[in-house]
């Protein structure tokens, strides 16, 4: 049976894949070498045919991790050494070095490259190569490996469930944190009085992701009450929690050259007002709406829309009746997550009348309906992750949603 990535090369025309450069923040080696910690090389593979690994002789035992067929690159490459000695240009080096490989694989037709470079440096190898190698250039509009990567094996989905089940550890000793917490004068603080910053809790959140053997990609989101009512706002360190205000706490971690998770949750210390109550029922009732949609074969765009009709029949403004709008539901639904945090597919406003994008078995992805009124001072964001599997949807995420955090005494 053809693997994804041939069927897609077959449909696209496309001849062969040229993957390069580092071995780590670049999501199309990450993928190939199944996250091994390589340097740098190079990966080509031709359709249907198994992928090469082209590596530094001193990285011969760490490239064993990645499961490819090896090879040594100066050992493989014609005229390695004398390229490298006379072309003190690192992007026309790299390119008459990657001129010289295709070549000595016989590799003609179409070629599609991957991987990540300078725009610059990557236009000037790919213009070298288009102008002096045998090949023609795949510029289609399709990713192949970006579409690949849309769906993941058991394996992937363990991964990322893994990173889950540690990212609940973290969410949980949080949460004990703030429980333990006491009001006075409006604020949660410790038991000798001495109020708690935002910042601390994001000391905390660190800490706990290092003793998981996590990352922290992006800083944490741990926004309060005017600052939860914009979606990207990562929350002001020095401001000290308060009691009945929104917390919005956005955490999504990553394996080290590995796979996302990604979670939301909304709450608020001792009580809640009605109003952050009324917004906050309004967002459950509008995710569970959308989580009992989902299924193989429906449409992105149908969750979508199930999205902005539940809001849009609570009065809340939606970017489909109101494009812009930063009240309300102003943002995407959701987005696939694996080695990227935001990939493919996206749930955003494109989608609304596509009816070609469906959800497909081996999809990972986010569900996370939102409501923001920053001069209200509030929002409300909840995030569950979802994994389609042959028996259906697994939610990742089965963490509390309860709004309210209980503090001592």
């Amino acid at each position: 049976m053809k693997s994804h990535l041939d069927q897609l090369t077959d449909e696209n025309g496309i001849d062969a894949c040229v993957i390069s450069g580092k071995g780590t923040h670049n999501p199309s080696m990450a993928y190939m070498t199944k996250g091994a910690f390589i340097n740098e090389g190079i990966i080509v593979k031709k359709r249907e045919e198994d992928a090469i690994l082209f590596h530094a002789a001193m990285e011969r035992d760490s490239v064993l991790e990645t499961g490819l067929k090896l090879q040594i690159a100066q050992d493989t490459i014609p005229n390695y050494w004398e390229i490298t000695k006379s072309e003190s240009d690192g992007a026309l080096r790299s390119a008459k070095l990657l001129k010289s490989l295709l070549n000595h694989l016989g590799v003609e037709g179409t070629v599609a490259f991957f991987g990540t470079a300078e725009k610059g440096t990557a236009y000037r190898m790919l213009s070298f190569l288009k102008e002096e190698a045998q090949i023609e250039i795949y510029q289609g509009s399709v990713d192949i490996i970006l579409l690949s990567r849309q769906t993941k094996d058991s394996e992937e989905i363990a991964r990322i469930n893994h990173v889950a089940k540690e990212t609940g550890k973290i969410l949980s000793t949080v949460r004990s944190f703030l429980g333990s917490l006491h009001e006075e004068d409006g604020y949660a603080v410790r038991p000798k009085g001495n109020r708690v910053s935002l910042g601390k809790i994001r000391e905390l959140i660190r800490l706990e992701l290092f003793k998981c053997g996590l990352l922290e990609d992006h800083p944490t989101i741990f926004s309060m009450g005017r600052d939860a009512g914009v979606p990207h706002n990562r929350g002001n360190d020095n401001d000290f929690l308060q009691t009945g205000k929104a917390i919005i706490m956005d955490i999504f971690p990553n394996e080290p050259n590995s796979y996302f998770f990604d979670c939301t949750r909304t709450f608020c210390l001792g009580y809640a007002p009605s109003e952050v109550e009324s917004l906050y029922t309004d967002v459950l009732e509008t995710q569970e709406a959308v989580l009992e949609e989902i299924n193989a074969g429906v449409p992105h765009g149908q969750l979508l829309a199930k999205a902005c009709e539940h809001f849009e029949q609570r009065n809340h403004p939606t970017f489909r009746t109101a494009p812009g709008t930063t009240n309300g539901f102003c943002h995407g639904l959701g987005h696939g997550i694996g080695l990227e945090i935001h990939e493919e597919p996206f749930f955003s406003l494109s989608k609304l009348k596509d009816h070609q994008s469906v959800i497909r078995i081996g999809e990972v992805f986010t569900i996370e309906p939102g409501l923001y009124y920053p001069e209200r001072e509030m929002g409300v964001r909840l995030e569950d992750v979802v994994a389609i599997t042959e028996e259906g949807m697994k939610n990742l995420s089965p963490f509390p949603k309860d709004l309210v955090i209980p503090l001592k005494g």
